[in-house]
């Protein structure tokens, strides 16, 4: 069964970040991977999801702060979060498939 990744993005307020760009590579590097959106407040999104992805564009970290709240109601499995600042070059492109391909090992 694939594994489930949710995606939680933080607000934009930098919009010289391409958030989605991270989600482009995750999702061509894990193409066997199930990806989704959690949007702010979801806990039933955050129960689907074997992994929860934060996407923030500023050291704030916003993105992790919305999954933060919305998991104190959650009284199910422990969830991995991976909060993604920038990814302005190749190398990084390799840390962030590397650092992600980590986390799936935990899973197991």
């Amino acid at each position: 069964m694939a594994v489930k990744i949710g995606i939680k993005y933080c607000g934009g307020c930098n919009p010289a970040f391409r958030r989605e760009k991270i989600e482009e590579i995750l999702r061509e590097s894990f193409p066997e991977a199930h990806f989704f959106h959690i949007s702010s407040g979801d806990l039933e999104g955050l129960k689907k999801a074997d992994v929860v992805v934060g996407i923030s564009g500023c050291k704030r970290g916003c993105a992790v702060e919305s999954i933060n709240s919305i998991s104190q109601n959650f009284d199910g499995t422990v969830m991995t979060v991976m909060t993604v600042i920038s990814i302005d070059e190749e190398r990084e492109r390799g840390d962030l498939v590397a650092q992600f391909k980590g986390v799936l090992e935990e899973l197991k």
